[in-house]
């Protein structure tokens, strides 16, 4: 097992600048640290905001960093400084890609706006997240992830009929934003082997998650359908949960064929007649939706939900275990093969700490290991790499832009 904090893959050979906190800009840079980018994150000396966040391991590493920040170095300055910009430059002359998430001004002000940072490198590219964008009459408004699943659409569509609209646990808008964002990264970076230029791009966490949608928008537009919370189960199709000896499953017949094979599996090849419901799954009657439902849970409280979904699955039936995280933490930790999972190197910690892993991989990229970089760890070996003198670092240790490691093993 090694730890390596440099990725071969596609990505190769380009230098992203992270000034972001959280979670939304660091994950998007991750995902381009994850396919070969060379990242540095840029923190306050003090350390971005989520190396406090809980949960922490027992050496007060915060596994919420851990999660966004595997592969990357780190430099820590003071971005409010008069000499800052000492310290910046480089390193924005360096990057071919910046990511921020910080408030709509912010970067103006702290010396790598589009604008300045165009006069320092023209083909830079700033990709700037934020909540519900510049051209938005919210765009003052702080946001986060929570509050981006309520104003969506997203919030009023989970949870019971009969209970208060939910945010989803897993972190829905700040994640698909970061995918969004680097993505908008790449085609920035596509679109400069035309230009030679840079871009600027202004990704909305709301214009993100509304993208996410589908049907329901033009549902309401064409139908004037409504669409309500429903928990597991809709009101008006065949789908959902359904719990089985040991665990709950789900099952989705989304053709005809596959909803013919499922009613001829329960015994009932009527329940395929066009007159029950507007399409095959569709069942218009409430009480007859009642006895299909309780045919399926009578079938499946008979067998494993694993063995459920192998019957259902030998037919072509989408359907699959409802997997609880620490099952997902076994099943995929015993995996030889599995990319649900990966470990990271946390300071101090001599045990590799499991974390979500990347979401695609291309076949010859390296697979080792990768550390969140400890606060301030890479900040005089990356600035140096810059071309800063060693008289003009100590320069700016002495009027406070940067702050030297107590100890090495603080910087590791």
């Amino acid at each position: 097992m090694t730890i390596s904090q440099k990725t071969k893959g596609p990505l190769d050979g380009v230098h992203v600048l992270e000034i972001a906190h959280f979670i939304a800009g660091p994950h998007a840079a991750m995902i381009l640290c994850d396919h070969g980018a060379d990242v540095i994150k840029v923190e306050p000396l003090t350390g971005e905001h989520s190396r406090n966040a809980v949960a922490v391991d027992q050496f007060n590493n915060s596994l919420f960093f851990a999660c966004h920040n595997r592969g990357k170095r780190a430099v820590a300055l003071d971005l409010g400084h008069a000499d800052a910009k000492k310290a910046l430059d480089p390193l924005l002359k360096w990057a071919d890609v910046v990511i921020t998430n910080y408030a709509g001004s912010v970067p103006d002000k702290l010396g790598f706006g589009f604008e300045r940072l165009q006069q320092i490198n023209p083909r830079a590219i700033l990709v700037h997240i934020t909540g519900y964008g510049s051209w938005s009459d919210k765009r003052k408004y702080v946001a986060f992830d929570g509050i981006i699943q309520a104003n969506s659409g997203l919030a009023h569509l989970n949870g019971h009929e009969d209970g208060p609209p939910l945010n989803s646990q897993v972190l829905v808008a700040d994640h698909s934003t970061a995918a969004h964002a680097a993505n908008a990264a790449l085609c920035a970076l596509f679109e400069r082997t035309r230009t030679g230029k840079g871009q600027f791009i202004e990704v909305g966490m709301l214009e993100v998650l509304s993208s996410m949608l589908n049907t329901v928008v033009p549902d309401y537009d064409v139908n004037g359908e409504i669409p309500m919370r429903y928990g597991q189960r809709p009101k008006d199709r065949f789908g959902g949960s359904f719990k089985a000896k040991d665990a709950y499953f789900v099952v989705a017949p989304a053709t005809p064929k596959m909803w013919k094979d499922l009613c001829n599996l329960m015994g009932h090849p009527e329940w395929t007649d066009p007159k029950i419901g507007r399409r095959p799954g569709y069942i218009d009657d409430p009480e007859l939706r009642k006895v299909i439902d309780k045919t399926v849970e009578d079938w499946a409280a008979q067998r494993t939900a694993e063995e459920a979904v192998v019957i259902f699955q030998k037919l072509g039936i989408p359907s699959g275990v409802i997997r609880s995280i620490e099952r997902v933490f076994e099943e995929e930790n015993n995996k030889p093969n599995s990319r649900v999972l990966t470990k990271v190197q946390l300071p101090n910690n001599p045990k590799l700490v499991t974390v979500p892993g990347r979401s695609f991989r291309f076949p010859d990229e390296t697979t080792e290991y990768k550390a969140a970089p400890g606060l301030n760890a890479d900040t005089f070996e990356v600035l140096s790499e810059l071309g800063i003198s060693s008289g003009e670092l100590e320069g700016l240790v002495s009027a406070g832009v940067l702050v030297r490691p107590a100890t090495k093993q603080a910087a590791e």
